[in-house]
């Protein structure tokens, strides 16, 4: 048996596993959807057995023991619920056994005249089940959807949290107060993908409490009710009717609506966002860490034009740049590969690349000293350039100036110029909507704060780029592993850092909405047993029926569904 997913080699016997679940919850519905049909025809004026017949309300109770036993693993969990442990499928369990308990009163001791068969909840029980089922199998048509991103050998990109204190060395200023960094790190294998696909939600969490009060109020109001109504249909009327309005529909879509959404979305991109545990670990960075190469890459980074200096075979000094720029992963590595039309083993060996902070790249490659970077770095090292105002007028047409030197002389002058993809700047700026800031790496002596800011159209002050002493520790923190938990994952071929920033921002949104989301159903929860609460104590009861409470259930359904609606995560 396989508890979870640790490598491809568990791949088939889980895939196998879950759609065997697929199957058997697709069942599950239609077969509850259909009885809740029946039930609901029943409840209705076009009833096709009168309600006066002894027979209806065995009808209803053989259909809802139908509905219970399609559903025996949503009705186990009473025992969990006897255990103090209700969970998220307490709710629709208790529902349906208070329609129970209601049918076999009615059956037993009949039904005074105002209670009528309209007033059996049987139907909007069932309609609770039906939901959970729905909610269920959402769960695992997702797990299933996402699996097939995560299950293979391909080297991914995955999210890694660094935490506090060693995340304040990097951060440095960035943040105010403690930061917790999101990363990227190189993976084959994501471990746990099953805890955090299959991980509670709020609304599982919450139920621990919330259904133990709504099962103690549904209670009381029932002996409350039987006692003035003076009979025990009247017990068995509040008590279910208390039972059905404290299972909301969107139990356990509360959550897995939008995330589900969520996931389609980002599958789109390449990327896989593994469940509500992953985006509630996520939701708490406060930095998104990237390389300078994720913002910027291949056609987005171009060469306009060179000017060459001196006697230097300049082919060769352009190979040597071309080593040094690939070998530190520069964003300007792209420009030198295309050079080279990407035959990178032709490249000479680098002994040793070292980045001078906001200046440029010095390096060793076959024993000879190649600078590459801007006018600072080739003043530093005392190599002649020339005067200010070329670089003035290369500024000001939008490029920059990128100097290379070899063997202590200068030897080119590159023009380049930066673009940006804006899919990828439209989830930056969504990313910093939300108040995490960008720490960038980078060895290109273009890319500062400044820069960034005014190409992604973000403030100033959620950009920050590392210095290089944070920079190596940044290195060291996301050195490629064979493993890395399952949280936000890529796939190799992802153009650039924009899915992995949409799922980012698909985690804090997601978090954010499911959080107003239970809210909302707690106040659907609160508020209909306040209203069978007033039909009980003013003699009204009657008019509480199984139709009234399903209308009352799909319109709070959609009131809470709607916060996914309307911020989409």
């Amino acid at each position: 048996v396989i508890d979870d997913y640790q490598s491809v080699e568990d791949a088939e016997a889980i895939r196998t596993e879950f759609s065997m679940r697929k199957q058997h919850l697709w069942f599950r519905v239609l077969a509850t959807l259909c009885t809740t049909a029946v039930l609901g025809v029943l409840a209705s004026p076009i009833s096709f057995i009168p309600f006066e017949s002894k027979f209806y309300g065995f009808a209803i109770l053989l259909l809802l023991v139908f509905a219970c036993a399609v559903n025996f693993n949503t009705m186990r969990s009473l025992a969990s619920f006897a255990a103090f442990r209700a969970d998220g499928d307490s709710a629709s369990a208790l529902a349906a056994a208070g329609a129970l308990v209601q049918s076999v009163i009615v059956l037993v001791a009949g039904s005074p005249g105002p209670l009528g068969a309209a007033n059996l909840f049987g139907a909007a029980a069932c309609l609770a089940l039906t939901f959970n089922a729905i909610g269920k199998l959402s769960i695992v048509t997702r797990t299933l959807d996402n699996f097939e991103l995560i299950a293979n050998d391909q080297v991914k990109t995955a999210a890694t949290l660094i935490e506090p204190p060693f995340a304040n060395r990097i951060a440095r200023d960035a943040v105010i107060g403690d930061a917790l960094i999101c990363a990227q790190r190189k993976t084959v294998n994501l471990r746990g993908y099953l805890k955090h696909a299959l991980s509670f939600d709020p609304y599982e969490q919450a139920c621990r409490k919330i259904v133990p009060i709504c099962f103690a109020v549904s209670l009381a109001l029932g002996i409350a009710a039987g006692v003035i109504g003076r009979h025990p249909a009247y017990f068995g009327a509040a008590f279910s009717a208390c039972l059905c309005a404290a299972a909301p529909l969107t139990g356990l879509l509360v959550s897995n609506f939008g995330l589900k959404s969520a996931c389609k979305r980002l599958r789109e991109q390449g990327a896989v966002l593994t469940g509500y545990s992953a985006a509630q670990s996520l939701s708490e960075a406060n930095v998104l860490a990237l390389d300078a190469a994720d913002l910027f890459s291949g056609d987005n980074v171009k060469l306009y034009n060179i000017k060459t200096f001196g006697d230097h075979v300049i082919d060769r000094a352009i190979m040597d740049a071309a080593a040094l720029l690939i070998e530190s992963g520069a964003p300007l590595a792209d420009i030198f590969d295309r050079m080279i039309e990407g035959r990178r083993k032709i490249l000479p060996p680098v002994d040793s690349v070292l980045y001078e902070e906001k200046m440029g790249l010095t390096g060793w490659v076959e024993g000879r000293k190649t600078i590459i970077g801007n006018r600072m770095v080739m003043e530093a090292h005392g190599i002649p350039v020339p005067s200010l105002e070329v670089d003035r007028k290369i500024l000001r047409r939008g490029h920059f100036p990128v100097y290379l030197a070899s063997e202590g002389a200068l030897a080119a002058l590159f023009i380049v110029g930066y673009t940006v993809d804006e899919t990828l700047a439209t989830a930056v700026r969504r990313l910093v909507n939300t108040g995490v800031t960008l720490l960038v790496r980078t060895c290109d002596p273009n890319i500062s704060e400044d820069m960034l800011a005014d190409y992604f159209g973000i403030y100033r002050e959620y950009v920050a780029v590392m210095p290089d002493g944070a920079a190596r520790m940044y290195q060291e923190a996301i050195v490629p592993a064979e493993s890395e938990e399952a949280l936000l994952s890529c796939s190799a071929d992802a153009p650039n850092a924009g899915s992995f920033i949409s799922g980012l921002v698909s985690s804090i949104r997601l978090v954010s909405n499911v959080s107003i989301a239970m809210v909302l159903q707690i106040i659907g929860i609160v508020f209909g047993l306040a209203l069978v609460m007033l039909f009980a104590f003013t003699g009204k009861l009657p008019l509480v029926g199984a139709l009234w409470a399903m209308v009352y259930q799909a319109v709070f359904g959609l009131i809470t569904m709607a916060v996914h609606l309307f911020r989409r995560p």
